[in-house]
């Protein structure tokens, strides 16, 4: 028998070998420890295969290129839900963010937000991470953990038991929010700026004076 007819008869053999344990297996075949990869067929192993790049003129360096039928398509699938260690490294600072917005803002800027502040700025009673400066007389500066005053709006109402509303006197008090973010009067971009004041109208024109008050502090969910 010749070279080539060994060789061809060794193929045949091979192939109907192949053939026969695909058919075994249901059809599907597996490429064992060691084995080449099977295209198109399920491959199992019982080590973590390691795919490397020894190539130094690669301009990319990528060790694997995925190329789907469309773009829209996935380039791969898993059932795994565990956190890929140095995926994005270099992002990772950022990596936990919408935008600007960090994970822990994001919550927070949907949960609601409440305060109690005496006329000094200390809360009397408050949800977490709320806490004001009190630079001038009227003036309050109310910081909420993780919200902007860009981001939402709030709402402030005198404290019936610290105001100095009187019918007699025809005194009156109210709270405002400043909605500019600006500087100009003492608060920074990041805080609500609330303005107090007490205004008297038992003779024309009236008065307003920047008065220190109690007040209650909202922003609804």
């Amino acid at each position: 028998m010749s070279a080539l007819r060994k060789h061809a008869s060794s193929f045949a053999s091979g192939l109907v070998g192949a053939v026969v344990g695909a058919t075994l297996l249901g059809g599907v075949a597996y490429a064992a420890n060691g084995g080449s990869f099977l295209l198109g067929k399920s491959n199992a192993e019982s080590t973590t295969a390691t795919l490397t790049n020894s190539n130094a003129k690669v301009a990319t360096g990528a060790a694997l290129r995925l190329v789907t039928h469309s773009a829209t398509y996935p380039p791969f699938t898993t059932n795994a839900k565990g956190l890929v260690a140095n995926l994005y490294a270099a992002r990772a600072a950022s990596a936990d963010k919408l935008g600007t917005l960090t994970a822990t803002s994001i919550v927070a800027a949907g949960q609601g937000h409440y305060a109690l502040f005496s006329p000094t700025g200390t809360v009397s009673r408050s949800s977490a991470g709320i806490s004001a400066t009190h630079p001038s007389p009227g003036l309050y500066c109310v910081s909420v953990v993780g919200v902007s005053p860009a981001a939402v709006s709030a709402v402030v109402s005198p404290d019936y038991d610290t105001d100095f509303t009187n019918a007699t006197n025809h005194t009156f008090t109210t709270a405002e929010v400043d909605s500019y973010l600006g500087v100009a009067d003492g608060c920074s971009v990041s805080q609500f700026e609330i303005h107090t004041f007490t205004m008297d109208v038992s003779a024309t024109p009236g008065t307003v004076t920047p008065t220190d008050v109690g007040f209650t502090f909202t922003i609804a969910k």
